[in-house]
């Protein structure tokens, strides 16, 4: 597959702004049972950074939760559900003339709008409003077949929160997000894809709660077809390193670790100016988090 073609595609899946209450169930793990960062949609080309411009990124994802597994798989939240739906515009500029180690490199600014409905015998909440904001530098290299990329972004607790709502669109604390993506095209039209991040997060002064280091691996393998359409498989590993601690104290005997599996069929068509894809995942695995499944629309222009 040419390298435009493959930058064009690859602008799908460079990353969004947090999706804030996105994955948040009514556990303590990692605040909420959610992430201050996107997982999940990094899927198309995630390593391949695109030809120097200006690109306008919209991600719309809708989330539906039936299940709030804790650390031993049991429902936490009997007859609850969790439906959530987030709107993300991201600004990316890809510099012309201005290069780092041999590779591009660019700069993005990304935020979200979040509505989310908690309902529960238990618990109930609904917030909207605009999320977190996130910012920071990329470098990518390129070559035939091999395309790798690192970021480095930092997550603003711009998104409206309260410590007594059940339901959040910001996180209140800041966090530092570090990503290594590659994409493989091992064969005529064949991609393997990953992003691996770390997530380091900072401390919620309004309750005292402190986030675990987090990692995220987002993974695809897509086939490539004439006339700009591809169609393939991708998904997510979402893992908590460290401990949740409130107040400097653990949180639970086993510091409320979220881990939670994700995998779905994806498919879309692209040109280097435009396009757009449609992926679902099914959580298949969870834990103090809540589990459900995720329909992504995203869309891009170069303009």
């Amino acid at each position: 597959m040419e390298t435009q073609t493959l930058k064009a595609v690859a602008s799908f899946a460079i990353r969004i702004i947090t999706l804030s209450a996105a994955l948040a169930g009514v556990a303590d793990a990692t605040e909420g049972g959610g992430t201050v960062v996107p997982i999940g949609v990094q899927t198309i080309a995630s390593g391949v950074l695109q030809d120097p411009g200006d690109y306008l990124l919209n991600y719309n994802t809708w989330i539906y939760a039936s299940s709030f597994p804790n650390n031993d798989g049991k429902n936490s939240l009997p007859d609850g559900n969790l439906r959530v739906q987030a709107h993300s515009l991201r600004y990316l500029h890809v510099f012309e003339n201005f290069k780092i180690a041999g590779g591009d490199t660019a700069f993005e600014i990304a935020s979200a709008y979040v509505d989310s409905n908690l309902g529960s015998l238990y618990a109930n909440g609904h917030n909207s409003g605009i999320g977190d904001t996130s910012l920071g530098p990329s470098i990518g290299w390129h070559s035939a077949t091999f395309h790798q990329m690192v970021s480095l972004l930092a997550v603003l607790p711009t998104g409206s929160y309260e410590a007594t709502r059940a339901v959040n669109v910001g996180r209140n604390y800041y966090a530092l997000q570090a990503d290594y993506a590659a994409s493989w095209f091992f064969a005529r039209g064949w991609e393997l894809s990953g992003m691996f991040k770390m997530i380091f997060n900072a401390k919620n002064h309004s309750d005292g709660y402190k986030s675990g280091i987090e990692t995220d691996l987002d993974y695809a393998l897509n086939y490539h077809m004439p006339y700009g359409f591809f169609a393939g498989a991708g998904g997510y590993w979402h893992n908590q390193l460290t401990n949740d601690t409130l107040n400097g104290n653990l949180v639970d005997s086993n510091g409320y670790r979220v881990r939670d599996i994700a995998v779905g069929p994806q498919i879309g068509w692209g040109t280097q100016k435009y396009g757009g894809y449609l992926a679902w995942q099914h959580q298949v695995y969870a834990r103090n988090t809540s589990k459900g499944d995720l329909l992504w629309l995203n869309a891009f222009v170069k303009f």
